[in-house]
């Protein structure tokens, strides 16, 4: 009896010996990535218990990854190198999580991934020039954590030789630290790894979705079209904010061309879903809307209903990386595009210009237009003679030289977004065509906080972070001719500017302009239908799970002013 006590007692030492081996050749490694992980934890978890079981989850991965090393080591099934180049690949997924908090301030997110896959070296580059202070400190930032590791890797034997953790009372309590954490496993990815673990498995689901949307456009069917409008132009513009738009009460004069026109409807209450390019376009292209049970790539893109109807699509693009699945797949999406990008927007308009007699037909056009409009860099986005504002022209003490002069760059993109969008009102102002503007999401540029560009939702002030990211311009042109020939879609217009609309509803407008009538087809959430239901609630989503409903929020009854 004894004897089998004693080798019970010699196989529960040994097992927990095993399982704290890990502390005992990496503790150093382990803490210290442990302490990396858990920053971001301090200002993204919403309660306490969120923030320790992420801890708990962080701890858990790690010491599953270093238990892993341990055992290779130990029945050398490992080389040194090997065991280096596996501890590289955890330090990059930590350093990763830690840089992505430090540029956008909030974890990994799989929305991010996307972006990543989308974007073209020439946005990179403008991502990289705009923020360059922040990403050189990143980058000064992992040099020194990747020089404090190397050297605590060195001094892991060292404090490993001292560590006796299965010495009373450890022996028990320690082991059971660590499966306790391990269950944490279970639950969703609160913790900086699990949450990496969690959305790239996210990312691997979205580019399914990506295929389906093939399906879902196949062999697309309409009961009927009626050509109610030849010629539909859509302007999609790029990170506009409306409030540095005259159009909408901006001091500076940044809409000068578009305020001369007549027949243009300004539309005083839009928003977008979502404050990114991709999440916005599969929105606004798929006949499903964000409060519908129904994801955007089971139903149909408008543009592939419109050339099943028989109208001939034409994209002409200045941003070639969004939405790639438009390109690389067998959507019927467009009748003929454009092949090169172009620095500025008026560029794109001189290439349609040159390509229009061949590619669009006396009637029965759709053509959509997507500009680079806004999109940082600014000061990349106009012609260096067509810069107008200078940071002489604000009153804003609170800022810096180099923000005001951000601030001038970015009227200076509006006002030249300006001009654009009249050039190519421009070219239609002689037909029976409507034209279309608006921006797929908003931007920050220093209007209540000291920030510019784009982030997750700003629970300080989700009022200001609204107006900000999420409402856009929305206009709507028609022709003298298309005036004098659809008076009753002019009218409706005209008496739908101050409706509450959301821009994933955009299809149900575009096939009302069209005549188009399907089983997708909703008058309802069509923005100048007589039967528009004005209680749809308008859910946004920044870059993450939450939806928060924006007319709860922006209740009209909150004022902030610009400044802070």
């Amino acid at each position: 009896m004894n004897d089998l006590k004693s080798k019970i007692k010699n196989l529960v030492r040994r097992i927990s010996a095993g399982i704290l081996a890990p502390l005992t050749q990496y503790p150093l490694t382990i803490l210290f990535l442990l302490t990396l992980l858990t920053i971001p934890r301090f200002t993204c978890s919403e309660t306490i218990p969120s923030l320790l079981i992420g801890i708990a989850q962080d701890f858990a991965i790690l010491y599953i990854l270093y238990s892993l090393c341990y055992m290779l080591r130990r029945y050398s099934l490992l080389s040194k190198s090997t065991d280096i180049a596996i501890q590289t690949v955890i330090y990059i997924i930590v350093l990763l999580t830690m840089t992505i908090f430090c540029l956008s301030g909030s974890m990994f997110f799989m929305e991010l991934l996307l972006i990543v896959y989308e974007t073209s070296v020439e946005e990179t580059l403008d991502f990289v020039s705009f923020y360059r202070a922040t990403v050189i400190l990143s980058a000064i930032a992992v040099i020194i954590v990747l020089l404090i590791g190397r050297a605590l890797h060195k001094k892991n034997s060292d404090v490993g030789g001292k560590i006796k953790l299965w010495n009373n009372p450890w022996k028990t309590i320690a082991p059971i630290l660590i499966l306790c954490s391990g269950l944490t496993l279970l639950s969703y990815g609160e913790g900086s790894l699990g949450n990496f673990k969690h959305q790239i498995g996210g990312f691997a689901r979205h580019m399914d979705n990506f295929a389906a949307v093939s399906k879902a456009n196949a062999d697309l069917k309409n009961d009927s079209c009626s050509f109610a409008s030849p010629n539909i132009v859509l302007i999609i513009g790029e990170s506009h904010n409306k409030h540095h738009s005259s159009l909408y009460g901006y001091t500076l004069e940044t809409n000068p061309f578009l305020s001369k026109r007549k027949n243009l409807y300004v539309f005083d209450n839009v928003i977008s879903p979502i404050n990114y390019t991709i999440g916005a376009f599969n929105h606004f292209l798929s006949l499903s809307s964000v409060d519908q049970e129904t994801e955007w790539f089971e139903t149909p893109l408008f543009p592939c209903l419109f050339r099943a109807s028989g109208y001939n699509v034409l994209l002409w693009e200045n941003q070639t990386a969004s939405c790639s699945y438009i390109r690389n797949s067998d959507l019927d999406f467009y009748n003929a595009k454009n092949t090169l990008q172009y620095d500025y927007d008026e560029d794109l308009i001189k290439d349609f210009v040159e390509a229009r007699p061949t590619v669009e037909k006396e009637k029965n056009n759709l053509v959509i237009f997507h500009l680079i409009g806004q999109h940082f860099d600014y000061s990349s986005r106009y012609p260096k003679e067509r810069n107008h504002f200078t940071e002489k022209e604000y009153d804003r003490k609170e800022l810096s030289a180099s923000q005001l002069r951000t601030l001038a760059e970015y009227d200076n993109a509006t006002l030249y977004n300006d001009s654009i969008v009249n050039e190519i009102i421009r070219l239609y102002e002689e037909k029976d065509a409507i034209v279309i503007y608006f921006s797929d999401h908003g931007e920050e540029i220093f209007d209540y906080r000291n920030y510019s560009g784009r982030n997750g939702f700003y629970e300080d002030n989700m009022v200001a972070w609204m107006q900000c990211e999420v409402e856009i311009p929305f206009l709507i042109y028609v022709s003298d001719l298309y005036k004098e020939r659809h008076p009753d879609i002019a009218r409706r217009i005209e008496a739908s500017v101050h409706r509450p609309f959301m821009t994933d509803d955009l299809p149900h407008l575009m096939l009302e302009l069209a005549g188009i009538k399907n089983k997708w087809y909703d008058p309802k959430r069509s923005l100048i239908n007589d039967s528009f239901d004005t209680s749809r609630p308008r859910l946004v989503n920044d870059w993450g799970p939450t939806l928060v409903n924006y007319d709860t929020i922006c209740d009209y009854k909150k004022e902030w002013s610009v400044g802070w």
